[in-house]
């Protein structure tokens, strides 16, 4: 089955993506563990499920290779994670800042102009989009690196203890519902107007330290764990160039080994390599423009998969 509408042979022209592959396809992993990274990084996607939406605005080979390696290591810090995201089709992120969670499960996730028409209190990063025009969609993205990315940089201290990153999860059938835009946007996005319904909200990604918490509060939800992790060894930078830090790598391997435990990184605290990734989306915010290319997408004309 194609799960992407990029073929390995475009993928592999990128040197530094094939050692990547090679370098996770040796890790001290069983079986079933090596062939799913296996299939996520050769067919973007599996037994069924894509890593590509085929909704976003923006993609290129660079981008799917992003989605490869953030749900490769999802694999393999959070696995069970990984299966409840298979299992349950969930291929679309937002993130943000667990602040927001109470009144999302009120309200659902809305847009900028929604909270401020209705006078719900903003207490995310959203309010960094704050213009005289305000922003009258939601910004969503099948990249998950970039999500979790969003989910770190404006950290509201209103509630200490809800101050730890959120990435909400839904799958194309509830995006598409809602009713998309194509958004004209420096990073890859997928826009949808102005409410993702609670219902919509197919599950919450979390700190594991923050797994029980979060529960409590949304026991209707799908709640999950997603940690980063201090030795992440990879790092690709806005020409896709893919850089390898052995001595992070091989901490990592001893860890996959039962050597070492894997430690997740404190909430709030972010390791060199996850702060330039989270810098880099940071400083494209400021180019997003809140302009629509058009009327809703039809999604059964738009490569959904």
């Amino acid at each position: 089955m194609e799960y992407s509408d990029y073929s390995l042979n475009q993928l592999i022209k990128n040197n530094t993506y094939v050692n990547f592959c090679n370098i996770m396809l040796s890790l001290p992993v069983d079986t079933e563990t090596h062939e799913k990274l296996e299939s996520i990084l050769y067919n973007g996607g599996y037994k069924g499920y894509s890593l590509n939406s085929g909704l976003s605005n923006r993609d290129n080979p660079k981008i799917e290779i992003e989605r490869r390696l953030g749900m490769s290591y999802l694999l393999l810090r959070n696995p069970d994670t990984f299966d409840a995201l298979v299992e349950n089709n969930i291929n679309i992120f937002h993130g943000t800042n667990a602040n927001a969670l109470p009144k999302i499960l009120v309200y659902g996730l809305r847009s900028l102009n929604n909270l401020i028409s209705n006078n719900i209190e903003v207490t995310t990063g959203e309010k960094s989009t704050r213009t005289k025009k305000g922003r009258s969609f939601i910004s969503l993205t099948d990249v998950l690196d970039i999500a979790e990315g969003y989910s770190t940089l404006y950290p509201d201290q209103k509630n200490l203890d809800l101050s730890f990153s959120l990435v909400i999860g839904t799958t194309v059938d509830d995006a598409t519902n809602t009713g998309l835009f194509r958004v004209d946007s420096a990073v890859p996005e997928i826009g949808i107007r102005d409410t993702l319904p609670e219902e919509g909200i197919s599950c919450l990604l979390v700190p594991s330290s923050k797994v029980d918490l979060v529960r409590r509060m949304a026991s209707n939800k799908l709640v999950l764990a997603a940690d980063d992790i201090e030795d992440r060894f990879y790092y690709i930078d806005e020409f896709g160039t893919i850089s390898i830090n052995e001595e992070r790598l091989e901490k990592f391997k001893r860890r996959l080994a039962g050597e070492e435990e894997l430690t997740p990184t404190i909430p709030g605290i972010k390791q060199t390599v996850f702060s330039r990734i989270a810098s880099r989306i940071k400083g494209v915010l400021t180019d997003i423009k809140d302009k629509l290319l058009g009327d809703d997408l039809d999604y059964g004309l738009h490569n959904s998969k």
